[in-house]
Parts: C-alpha cells; structure tokens; sequence
C-alpha cells in the first residue's frame, strides 16, 4: 500500500509541475507559482516535509489558492492520512469547481481506498473539464471493467455490456477491456459483435490464446465452420495441450 501511495503522490506531483508551467508560460513567473512548482517538484522527489512547508507558506498568504490545496491533499494521501486528503481535495474544488486535477485526484484517492461509486463522478468530471487527463480515463476504465466481469458473473449480461461499452469508448486500444466485450457478447449470443471485439483483441495482442478460442466460438455461432477451424487451430499452436478439448467442441 505504501509503494501505491509513493507512486499516486509521485505520478500527480509530476503532473502539477507540467500543469504550473504550463500556466507559467501563460502568465508570467511569480513568487506564488514559483512556490507551487518547488512543492510539486519536491512531492515528486519524495521530500513531502519541504513541499508541505512551501504549501504552508502560499496557503498562509492565499488561503484559497486551490493549486496549493491540490498538492496539499496529495501531500497527505501520502502520508497515509487519507480522511485529510478527502477534505483538502474537496476543499479545492469548492474553490475553483472546473480544477480538473483536484477532481482526478480525488476520484483517485476513492479508487485507493475501495470507494468506486464514489470515483466515477469525480473522474468523469475530472475528464469532461480536461480530455488529455489519461490517468482519470485508465482509471475508470479499471472501475468499469472490473464491475463489468462482476456483473458478468452475477449473470447480469446488458449491465456488463453497457459498462464496457463505456471502457471501450475511452479505451479502444485496450486488449483486456476488447476481450472482455467478445466474452459477454458472446455470452449475449451476440457472434457478430464478438468477432469484432476478438479481432481487436488480436491486433492489439496477437498471442492470445483465449481471444482465438473465443474467437473460434463467435464464428461457430455464426455456422462460419471453416473460419472457426483456424482459429481452433492457431489456439493449438499456442496450447498444444488442449487439442483433445478443441477436437470435442468443433
């Protein structure tokens, strides 16, 4: 758990620094962006006493500076003082509602501490407010397709289905997320949309063994026995193993 906090203070810090200079180059350098970019700076580095100091400072002078607070509440997440953190990221936002990274971080810090429902609207919001924010994007991507998998096996098909249509939309190259839509669409006795999902599959990831048995299956749903044969047999090159098995179910 301490390595992940190490990794999410680190990863958002070094995000505040891109964000602060890119607002630097907008506005001008000053001795309030100067601080906040030292402070990220020093969160990314690992030296959290001399980055809360520095915050301290600007917030003693600017209690509502809301890029203070952002970096403040990541200061604590890695402190394991995760209830402060909450705060201090809500805090933020109510200062400047469209602060996308205080949004993101939040619905991280959810996403860390098991709380999901919680995650999604703040990463959503997060991600309308800034559509390059790809740590928000992985990060619900992760939330629905594991919800997709436990629905799946709840044997509520269509709530996985629409959740990963969702991943799919934000995540197109993602094998994992294009495997599980072939597995539920063909769940779903939908062989056409399973073909399309594994196909991807395989682009992005062409040893799958799994995507070319699934594959196999969409096309024998389909009566394509032929194409279904290769697929069988590029799945017993990769497991020669399970030849009896594919032998039984062609």
């Amino acid at each position: 758990m301490t390595s992940n906090r190490q990794q999410f203070g680190r990863m958002c810090a070094l995000l505040a620094v891109a964000m602060l200079t890119a607002t630097t180059q907008v506005s001008g350098q000053d001795a309030t962006t100067a601080a906040l970019r030292y402070a990220a700076r020093s969160i990314a580095a690992g030296n959290l006493e001399s980055a809360e100091r520095e915050l301290q400072s600007v917030l003693r002078n600017r209690p509502g500076d809301y890029h203070a607070l952002d970096l403040m509440g990541i200061i604590r997440v890695q402190q394991h003082r995760e209830p402060e953190a909450e705060e201090v990221f809500q805090q933020a936002i109510r200062r400047k509602p469209d602060c996308a990274s205080a949004h993101v971080h939040l619905g991280l810090l959810y996403v860390q501490t098991g709380r999901q429902a919680q995650a999604v609207p703040q990463l959503r919001e997060g991600l309308r407010i800034d559509p390059t924010r790809t740590d928000a994007s992985a990060a619900l991507v992760y939330i629905w397709r594991d919800e997709a998998w436990v629905a799946a096996d709840a044997g509520d098909f269509e709530k996985a289905l629409a959740l990963l249509i969702d991943a799919r939309t934000l995540a197109p190259d993602n094998p994992d997320v294009q495997f599980a839509f072939g597995m539920v669409a063909l769940k779903m006795s939908l062989p056409t949309d399973a073909i399309e999902a594994f196909q991807k599959t395989l682009k992005l990831r062409d040893k799958d063994p799994m995507a070319l048995y699934g594959l196999g299956r969409a096309f024998m749903g389909l009566s394509k026995f032929e194409d279904a044969r290769v697929q069988f047999a590029r799945y017993t090159e990769l497991r020669p193993a399970d030849r009896l098995v594919i032998a039984h179910s062609e």
